[in-house]
């Protein structure tokens, strides 16, 4: 199918399958309709591949569903996975070397084929790369996030709003910023200067920013920031204005503060000059609000350097710490304070005003303390290459608990380790372990690792005989854990045993993808695929049952009781939740079995299974979303624990099957609760023994208990007896 525009290009889509829906035609006028014309009313593509091409964009896309409202000048693109399929499949996008991968992309015009709204729902990244031009130099940029990317334009303004939703991500490889928060915000606006490229529903999502210049940024929730010239964690939120050249040198010049006590004044260090340090500050604090000059582009080929850090403004506000560390002990420093102030106009050209109720400096050499202090310093990296280990003591295992003593905590890693201020990133075959012989022994996996310290941690070397550089930590408080966050790339795989007095009672295994944990508040999200398994005690033997008797040749009869439960729950999309408290709530094609096995090493698979030959109590539970927390029982531990599916929520198992809006599981009181929404109806299969037949039920709300096989309806429907 080709469509031809005013200009004469050929944009083209490609399909095995389409769909053209008409309607009577209506007058435009009158409104009444034609009886003798037909008109176009909706648009669907779809088959095993769906390609748009526009060779005068240098645009190509792919998916295998394609669907346009014209009443509604909607446009939606999707890569729908099979049911039966363990793969997800994105919509990707191509211009040139740009491209993006989104689960959905849905774009609304106006009638005059303005873009209106862009949105990407679910897991996505866009890599865009522009290429170099005669006014400019190219840039790489990079966005990833979990939850949603949404791109607003405001109705009769040059400006266009851009969200990025659930651990985003942006990063800027030209220029190595980059920046990752729970919500991020970017108000773009048009470049007088610049034409607008993008006017049609069709265009390029990759080049939506063409022209555009940022105004105003906004990140929010465990935001963390890096360049060439620093690093900076901000609990709350991050405020960032943009500034154009002509504007940002008066707006600098004429920052006024509050007139404090006078400062106590640092010495000026001439070596700063004479060695010229490049690097960058590290910093934590609560809030944060800057104000950023635009650098203006190089021309490409000329032989300047990488641009000088361009002219700002940043105020740090709440738990103020800033440190910087170099290979030069005097020249290195720890601040901190209840506000900061900084001022750059250079890379080399840049000043910090510190308050406090004291503010305290302290370095190799000195240590100041006053109401205000003036600072004149920068900060490097420290980088170990080649293999090691940290070793800190640890009172928390890496499921949050409480450990009987404090512990040895281990950090392995093959490359690189490079340690600034209060965070550390392992490259290489990274492994946190820990063992403390009484009530854990866990390990974590992955191929690399950013360690985020609470406090302020000095590494002390220590000879090893296998060539290694091995660091102990020392903490100012030994009775907590150091680490506050961990963020762990790629593939990440967890395993955890429990002990009670150095035995082993239950066994967690988790494996997924980009993991984020939060030791202090214990929050934690990762994306899939993935799985999470559990073998724990069936406590009270609540899903052991009587007894059963297996007969094994020349051997004797044996009785076998099942005391423990195993649950696997595999998923797609992403898994978040909290450790402290036990929760995890995982998307996107959920599959949760739970089975009794005898021991913790039994392997159990039952996916291929036929419902009616699954063990008893065992049973399998798939949703869009499901949320598995632990639950105290009668003498308040988390003993026990329970599952909510919701989103087409299926269960099967030997007695009952059923499909719902909402299926919950409380596994203290083994019951179901099978439920539906609105006018929504539920459908249960149920028989009263192995040999008995199915009846079917519909209803609006069930109660099932597994351990009497009993079925309970609010009210119900319809039902069905088996001849």
């Amino acid at each position: 199918m080709q469509r031809v525009d005013a200009d004469g290009n050929i944009d083209e889509l490609i399909c095995p399958e389409l769909r053209l829906t008409f309607r009577t035609a209506l007058d435009e006028k009158t409104g009444e309709q034609k009886p003798d014309e037909l008109q176009l009313e909706h648009i669907q593509a779809w088959g095993r591949l769906v390609e748009i091409r526009s060779p005068h964009r240098d645009l190509r896309l792919f998916c295998n569903d394609v669907q346009y409202g014209l009443d509604q000048r909607q446009l939606d693109i999707r890569f729908t996975t099979p049911p039966a399929s363990d793969k997800s499949r994105y919509v990707l996008v191509r211009q040139g070397r740009s491209q993006m991968k989104v689960a959905h992309l849905r774009i609304q015009h106006t009638e005059d084929q303005t873009l209106q709204r862009l949105e990407c729902p679910g897991v996505g990244q866009l890599i865009a790369v522009e290429e170099q031009r005669k006014d400019r130099t190219g840039r790489i940029m990079t966005a990833r996030w979990s939850d949603s990317l949404t791109v607003q334009q405001a109705p009769g303004t040059d400006e266009m709003f851009v969200t990025l939703a659930g651990q985003g991500k942006l990063e800027e490889l030209t220029e190595k910023v980059y920046l990752a928060a729970d919500r991020i915000g970017l108000t773009m606006k048009q470049d007088p200067k610049a034409k607008k490229t993008l006017n049609s529903p069709n265009s390029d999502p990759s080049g939506l920013f063409d022209g555009m210049t940022p105004k105003l940024m906004t990140a929010s929730g465990n935001v963390v920031v890096r360049t060439a010239e620093g690093t900076g964690s901000i609990r709350d939120e991050l405020t960032v204005r943009f500034l154009r050249p002509a504007l940002s040198q008066q707006t600098i010049q004429t920052v006024s503060l509050i007139e404090q006590p006078a400062p106590v004044e640092t010495d000026s260090d001439p070596g700063l000059d004479r060695h010229n340090v490049e690097g960058g500050y590290s910093f934590s604090s609560q809030t944060a609000s800057a104000e950023v000059t635009l650098p203006e582009r190089s021309e490409p080929g000329s032989n300047r350097k990488r641009q000088q850090t361009p002219p700002f403004s940043l105020w740090l506000e709440g738990n103020v710490n800033v440190s910087r560390k170099t290979d030069v002990p005097s020249e290195n420093f720890d601040a901190r304070g209840n506000q900061l102030h900084a001022v750059g106009k250079s890379t080399n050209e840049r000043s910090m005003k510190l308050f406090g109720d004291p503010a305290t400096v302290e370095s190799a050499d000195r240590h100041l303390e006053g109401a205000r202090i003036d600072l004149h310093e920068l900060q490097e990296y420290a980088d170990v290459a080649g293999s090691g280990r940290i070793q800190f003591v640890t009172d928390r295992g890496l499921d949050g608990s409480k450990l009987s003593r404090p512990a040895p905590l281990n950090i392995y890693w093959s490359d690189r380790m490079q340690f600034r201020g209060r965070s550390a990133t392992f490259v290489g075959q990274v492994r946190v372990v820990l063992k403390d012989g009484v009530t854990q022994d866990a390990e974590l996996q992955c191929a690399g690792m950013t360690a985020h310290f609470a406090d302020d941690v000095t590494f002390r070397a220590s000879p090893s005989e296998k060539g290694e550089a091995v660091f102990s930590a020392e903490e100012k408080d030994k009775d907590n854990s150091p680490l506050e966050r961990l963020d762990c790339h790629g593939t990440v795989t967890v395993r955890i045993e429990e002990l009670a007095k150095g035995n082993p009672v239950s066994q967690h295994r988790a494996e997924f993808a980009d993991l984020t944990l939060n030791m202090q508040t214990g929050n934690y999200s990762a994306t899939g695929p993935g799985t999470l398994e559990s073998v724990a005690p069936d406590r009270k033997n609540q899903l052991g049952g009587r007894p059963t008797v297996r007969v094994r040749p020349n051997s004797g009869t044996r009785t076998r009781e099942s005391s423990f439960v195993h649950v696997r729950t595999d998923f797609v999309g992403t898994v978040s939740g909290n450790i402290h408290r036990r929760e995890a709530t995982l998307s996107q094609n959920v599959v949760a079995i739970m089975v009794p096995v005898g021991r913790l090493d039994e392997k159990v698979d039952l996916q291929e299974t036929p419902a009616g030959d699954l063990p008893d109590r065992s049973g399998i539970m798939q949703a869009e979303q499901l949320t598995i927390s632990a639950s105290p029982d009668s003498t308040g531990k988390l003993n026990s624990f329970t599952l909510i599916g919701s989103r087409n929520a299926r269960l099967e198992s030997r007695n009952l099957s059923a499909s719902a809006d909402i299926i919950t599981y409380d596994h203290a009181k083994q019951q179901f609760i099978i439920r539906a929404e609105g006018r929504n109806k539920v459908t249960v299969n149920h028989r009263s023994g192995p040999s008995g037949e199915f009846n079917r039920t519909s209803g609006n709300r069930f109660e099932y208990y597994r351990n009497r096989n009993q079925l309970k309806a609010d009210q119900f429907s319809g039902l069905e007896f088996q001849d």
